[in-house]
């Protein structure tokens, strides 16, 4: 079998030496170049698994239940109402106050309840995906949420996680 990093050296010996005239060809040469040079990026690309903690303050879960509701949730959550007293003065507050929010999904026609685990678990769920924005900050030196960053995307995606186990809208 030949070895991928031989065959793209070849292909862009070819390319530079100016062999090929027709432009269909060297169309035809530029696709297959980059063909190779995707295989030779997949066959250096290495994950690694990483464990770290990270500090969610009350701060932080008010602001991700703040934001949820104005513009996040609220394509597919018709109301989100507080179970049993408010132990706040919002909404908003309940969860990170230990407190229950049911969340009731207008597209599915049930409610779900939402606890302070249950959104620890979602913010843990979205930061493990690897198309997370960047909405972190050192505080020091522990990893910490910006708040300034939770934005409406963030907080819907950081809901759903926590009471459906993944993205179920949107």
């Amino acid at each position: 079998m030949y070895d991928i990093y031989k065959i793209l050296e070849q292909l862009e010996a070819v390319k530079a030496a100016g062999i090929v005239k027709d432009r269909q060809q060297a169309k035809a040469l530029e696709s297959v170049i980059s063909y190779y040079r995707k295989q030779v990026e997949d066959e250096t690309k290495m994950v690694l698994k990483i464990n770290f903690n990270m500090v969610v303050t009350g701060e932080v879960i008010d602001d991700i239940m703040c934001s949820a509701p104005e513009g996040g949730i609220n394509y597919w959550c018709g109301k989100a109402e507080v179970d049993g007293n408010y132990l706040g003065e919002y909404a908003s507050e309940q969860i990170s106050r230990g407190g229950t929010l049911i969340l009731h999904d207008t597209e599915e026609g049930r409610s779900e309840l939402l606890t302070k685990e249950k959104l620890l678990q979602g913010i843990r769920m979205y930061v493990e995906q690897p198309n997370s924005r960047d909405i972190f900050e050192v505080i020091d030196h522990e990893l910490h949420i910006d708040c300034g960053m939770v934005d409406a995307e963030v907080a819907d995606a950081i809901v759903q996680y926590a009471i459906f186990s993944e993205i179920f809208y949107g």
